[in-house]
């Protein structure tokens, strides 16, 4: 009881939840897609996908670092942009299947 009390007294922040709930509707489909292509023997599209995503997840982070936005924010922000641009690709590659 105690420590349900500590971690929710008060202090439940609603953004939180809401970007955990976003990034699970990004990941979950995304690495379904991932394990099609991995099955279907398209390991090409799904590393061009990986990479896509962390390179636009640092590209994001660099820009906002440079434009001076320091907060932990914008860090989640660009890597829901990283994941939200691969699930897009994603789904391109298997529109087959899809």
């Amino acid at each position: 009881m105690l420590i349900s009390n500590v971690y929710f007294y008060k202090s439940v922040d609603i953004d939180i939840l809401i970007v955990t709930l976003i990034s699970g509707f990004l990941t979950t489909p995304r690495g379904l897609l991932f394990y099609v292509l991995q099955g279907t023997n398209q390991i090409i599209g799904y590393v061009k996908m990986m990479m896509l995503e962390k390179i636009i997840f640092i590209i994001a982070l660099i820009a906002s670092f440079i434009l001076g936005f320091r907060s932990f924010e914008y860090i989640i922000l660009s890597d829901l942009i990283g994941k939200l641009v691969s699930l897009i690709g994603t789904l391109y590659i298997c529109r087959d299947v899809v």
